[in-house]
């Protein structure tokens, strides 16, 4: 939960954590301590939550975005972010979320701050709002429906020209 960027134990969880509250690690007791041992050591953490979060999306937003990306947590950021969108959108509106937010592909999702969640989820969110359509997408069974933060106030062929239009006209 108190896992900072860059730290191979960042996860999912330190990510959503962090993001509504202070995470401070106060010690850790050896796994050993205990019977049966278990395989991993016990950390003590307390936790103080922050008066405005780092990203101000609702929390199912916030999730579907972090738990995909960090399904390759070790992956090139570039590759995990292409998992949020239908195959056929993918390469380029994973382009243009890297352009908008300033993130290298290379990078891990490991690797990002909190600043950096914070625009990519917002960029994300930016086109879902263009393209209500996309918010209907799931990566995988299980995954939060987020269709509802999104008016969908066109039919559904009108809301595949508004993505058409979003892919052409940032296309370049």
């Amino acid at each position: 939960m108190a896992a900072p960027p860059g730290n191979p134990i960042r996860s999912r969880l330190s990510v959503v954590c962090q993001n509504w509250a202070r995470v401070n690690l106060k010690f850790t007791i050896p796994g050993n301590a205990f019977v049966p041992a278990p395989d991993v050591d016990v950390a003590v953490v307390t936790m103080h939550p922050l008066t405005i979060p780092y990203i101000e999306q609702p929390f199912p937003i916030v999730n579907k975005v972090v738990t995909t990306v960090f399904h390759g947590k070790r992956k090139n950021i570039s590759n995990t972010i292409a998992r949020l969108f239908p195959e056929s959108m993918a390469k380029h509106l994973t382009h243009i979320i890297l352009k908008e937010t300033g993130i290298s592909p290379t990078v891990r999702a490991i690797d990002l701050d909190m600043n950096d969640w914070a625009r990519l989820i917002n960029c994300y969110v930016r086109i879902i709002k263009a393209n209500p359509s996309l918010s209907r997408y799931k990566t995988r069974v299980g995954d939060p429906d987020i269709s509802g933060f999104f008016p969908d106030h066109y039919s559904d062929s009108d809301n595949h020209q508004s993505d058409r239009q979003l892919i052409s006209s940032d296309a370049g």
